[in-house]
C-alpha cells in the first residue's frame, strides 16, 4: 500500500509540473474566499436557465461534496473498533498519532496536487465544456499520460471506488450489527450480512442510476454531499464517548483536542443543515 501511494503521489506531482499552473493564481487560491456570485453562496436558490424557478443553484456544492468526501466522520466513528480489536491501550497513543498525521498530509498533498492540475487543465479550457463523465475528468492526466490518460484515470477510480465500497459498506454493516446488538466484529456474522445487504443497496441504486440516464458526474457530488446529512449525529456521538464516558481517574483530554472536536462538530452540523435545506426545496 505504501509503494502505491508513492507512485501515486510521485504520478500526480509529476503531472503538476507538465500542466504548468501559474505559482501566483496556486498561492492566490489558498486565500479563502467565496465564489464570484457570492449571493447565491450562502444558501440555495432556485433559478433556471431562463430566469424562472426550477434548478436550484448553490455554488458551495462542489466544496461542500469534497469536505464530505475527505473528512470521514463515519471513518473516525470506526477507527475506534478497529482500535479496540487491535488491542491497542495508552501505550500505544504517540504511535496512532504519528500514523495518522502522515496519512491525513499524504492524502491532503494528493487532494493539492489534483486540485492545481484541475484547474490548470481544465479550467478556461474551451475544449471542455462539461464534466460529465470520467473521460472529461481524465483530461487532467493528459499532460503526462497522454491519450492513456482515461484508460488510467478509470482504472484509478475504479480501485478508488471498489475500496472505498467494501470499506464503506463494511463500515456501515458493522455499526449497525452493533446497534441491534448482534455485534461490531467482521469475525462475527450478522456484521457480514449485513454488509452484504448494504453492497447490494449500493449495486441496485447504481443500476437505477445508470439505466435512468442522469448525469453521473452529478449523482456522484449530490452522493457524496449527501453523506453530511448524518455527520453530526456521529460526530456528537464520537465527542459524548470520549468526555462523558469513563472513570474520572482517567488523564483529561487536552484542551486542543477539545477545541478542534467541537469545530468539528460545528463545521459538519452547518454543512448538514444546508444540504437539509437544498434537499427541502428541491422536494418543495
Amino acid at each position: 500500500m505504501k509503494v502505491l501511494v508513492g507512485l501515486m503521489l510521485a504520478g500526480f506531482a509529476v503531472n503538476v509540473v507538465l500542466s504548468r499552473p501559474s505559482v501566483l493564481e496556486v498561492l492566490a487560491g489558498l486565500i479563502p474566499k467565496l465564489p464570484e456570485r457570492a449571493t447565491e453562496t450562502l444558501l440555495p436558490v432556485l433559478q433556471s436557465p431562463d430566469g424562472g424557478a426550477g434548478a436550484i443553484v448553490d455554488h458551495l456544492w462542489p466544496l461542500q461534496a469534497l469536505i464530505g468526501t475527505t473528512f470521514s466522520v463515519a471513518g473516525a466513528f470506526y477507527q475506534s473498533y478497529l482500535v479496540r480489536q487491535k488491542g491497542w491501550t495508552r501505550d500505544q497513543l504517540g504511535e496512532g498519532m504519528r500514523d495518522s498525521v502522515i496519512g491525513i498530509s499524504t492524502l491532503g498533498i494528493m487532494s493539492l496536487l489534483i486540485m492545481i492540475t484541475s484547474a490548470a487543465v481544465l479550467h478556461k479550457n474551451p475544449s471542455v465544456t462539461e464534466l460529465g463523465s470520467a473521460a472529461d475528468v481524465a483530461r487532467q492526466l493528459q499532460p503526462l499520460f497522454g491519450v492513456g490518460a482515461t484508460a488510467l484515470f478509470c482504472a484509478g477510480v475504479f480501485a478508488g471506488a471498489f475500496s472505498s465500497f467494501l470499506v464503506n459498506a463494511m463500515i456501515g454493516g458493522a455499526i449497525l450489527s452493533d446497534g441491534l446488538g448482534k455485534g461490531g466484529s467482521m469475525d462475527q456474522l450478522w456484521p457480514k450480512v449485513l454488509t452484504a445487504v448494504v453492497l447490494a443497496v449500493g449495486m441496485i441504486m447504481a443500476i437505477g442510476v445508470r439505466s435512468s440516464g442522469l448525469n453521473t458526474g452529478n449523482v456522484i457530488i449530490f452522493a457524496q454531499a449527501i453523506t453530511v446529512l448524518v455527520n453530526p449525529l456521529l460526530a456528537g456521538s464520537l465527542i459524548w464517548l470520549a468526555t462523558g464516558i469513563g472513570s474520572s481517574k482517567e488523564p483529561p483530554i487536552p484542551a486542543w483536542i477539545r477545541i478542534l472536536s467541537y469545530t468539528g462538530f460545528v463545521l459538519v452540523l452547518i454543512l448538514s443543515l444546508r444540504t437539509g435545506y437544498r434537499l427541502y426545496l428541491q422536494m418543495s
